[in-house]
């Protein structure tokens, strides 16, 4: 019974500290200036056409938002092939 309950506290110790802290500060460069990201793009999800070398991709033909600092819209499909590895992670947060 002892075990179990020490391995449920971890457990709760972990996911507690896995679900983050709220930190609602800004971005801050190493200089210490305060990064501005760009505004989350705005208006219908526009249609992207998909290149040429991407038409044997096995990711899916959507658009989506970019979330690397430049904002704007993407065509998921035209990322693969790429120079470097693509890690292609979704969040769903509802």
């Amino acid at each position: 019974m002892r075990t179990r309950v020490v391995a449920a506290a971890i457990a709760l110790g972990i996911v507690t500290t896995a679900c983050g802290t709220g930190d609602t500060e800004p971005p801050v460069a190493a200089d210490g200036s305060v990064i501005t990201l760009p505004a989350p793009a705005d208006g219908p999800v526009p249609d992207l056409p998909v290149e040429a070398a991407a038409a044997s991709s096995p990711l899916p033909n959507i658009a989506v938002r970019r979330i690397n600092g430049e904002g704007g819209w993407a065509q998921l499909k035209n990322e693969l092939p790429a120079e470097r590895a693509l890690l292609v992670w979704f969040w769903a947060p509802h």
